[in-house]
């Protein structure tokens, strides 16, 4: 191997090599020399010789702010490689005012099928990037990228939205088809970041999937359900009042990030014709209040924390009220392990309740779901814009 990169292991037993690298060009030999060294065929689980060949089909650039990050990048992509084969690219920006420096881990691996076919290969670079290559990831990633090939783009933590170096990343240099985040894991109320989410997605028109919307798929079918029939129907255009609880810290309620309960109002707005009518005030107790314009009044909506040891911003109930022609309906839809639970109330008689069955799903769940949506989610577009215009501040905060 050329100075830059050093083969690790090349016993072809599980089908698995590694090498390190400490430049650009030494990642990209390395990879050279790990498959010119790969056999071209291996015998799988059923006897017979299987084609060995790069297959991928897709480009994952992920990036890590901490290690914590990585690992769960690596463990989520890792899970699909069976159904999305790609050269993942984990990018760790580190000691920005340090040196430059680059250190690489390349890695390859190979699974076997148990009938007739090519052996399903993926490549991996976990790449820690320090100093001004960490500054300037738009000058390096796009060299590391399969050309042709689509490119996702998952950052998994704090998203920099107004930093030049992440637009140039985005629009320019890798010129992604798909941005990943998870709202939910963003640091304080999260506000800031559905603002700057909703910003890209109308500056760049690319398409978003936000792990902290779909994760709430179960929600919205509950939900849905409380105003199937045809007497129940047209209450939906008659809400008066949305109520999302959600579990926030004991010490610092005000603090805890409210993107999955903002979501709930925003998916229901979305489909429903509402409006942002004013910014979401905060009250000192962390509650958080806002009106909604719809075609014909108003909905008022209240993200109520409720002290918890559990992690923070996780929903624990919704409260849905609506009035039509002097009669009423409360619902509420709260949720346990694999269940949403739904009840029903028609002017004070007995509820209705409903039971769905819906199991919590996982990062590699939601990161299959991203991937095999293809182009933009309406449903995904129409949730962030609207909760992009309630989290806008007020006259006053701008000040």
């Amino acid at each position: 191997m050329q100075a830059g990169s050093r083969l690790l292991d090349l016993t072809p037993g599980p089908l698995a090599w590694s090498a390190k690298a400490t430049s650009i060009a030494g990642i990209q030999r390395a990879l050279a020399g790990i498959w010119s060294a790969a056999p071209d065929a291996a015998v799988g689980p059923d006897g017979e010789h299987h084609v060995v060949a790069r297959t991928s089909v897709l480009n994952f650039v992920a990036i890590a702010a901490s290690p914590e990050g990585a690992t769960r990048v690596l463990a989520a992509v890792g899970s699909l490689t069976g159904r999305h084969p790609s050269r993942t690219i984990v990018v760790e920006p580190r000691d920005a005012e340090g040196p430059r420096r680059v250190e690489a881990e390349v890695t390859a691996s190979c699974i076997l099928p148990r009938d007739s076919g090519t052996a399903v290969c993926t490549e991996t670079i976990r790449l820690r990037a320090g100093g001004d290559a960490g500054r300037h990831l738009a000058s390096i990633v796009p060299a590391l990228l399969v050309h042709d090939l689509p490119v996702a783009l998952w950052w998994p933590e704090d998203v920099p939205f107004h930093r030049p170096d992440f637009v140039a990343l985005l629009t320019r240099a890798v010129q992604a088809d798909r941005l990943i985040v998870d709202g939910s894991a963003w640091h304080g109320d999260g506000l800031t970041g559905i603002r700057g989410l909703a910003a890209a997605q109308l500056a760049s028109g690319i398409a978003i999937s936000d792990f902290a919307l779909m994760r709430q798929s179960r929600w919205r079918d509950a939900i849905a359900s409380a105003f199937d029939g045809p007497d129940l129907l047209p209450f939906l255009r008659s809400i008066r009042s949305v109520t999302v609880e959600y579990t926030a810290s004991r010490a610092d309620p005000a603090g805890t990030n409210v993107v999955r309960p903002l979501y709930h109002a925003a998916w229901m707005g979305s489909r429903l014709g509402w409006a942002a009518d004013g910014p979401l005030e905060a009250a000192p107790d962390g509650r958080r209040h806002a009106t909604l314009r719809r075609p014909r009044g108003h909905v008022d909506l209240a993200l109520v924390p409720v002290a918890s040891d559990l992690p923070g911003g996780a929903t624990t109930r919704v409260r849905i009220s609506a009035e039509r022609r002097r009669s009423r309906l409360d619902v509420e839809v709260t949720a346990r392990a694999e269940a949403v639970i739904v009840r029903a109330w028609r002017d004070g008689q007995p509820p209705t309740v409903r039971l769905h069955h819906a199991s919590r799903r996982t990062d590699a769940d939601l990161l299959a779901e991203a991937v095999e949506s293809g182009g933009r989610d309406p449903l995904a577009t129409a949730s962030i814009r609207l909760a992009g215009e309630i989290a806008e501040p007020g006259a006053e905060a701008d000040r």
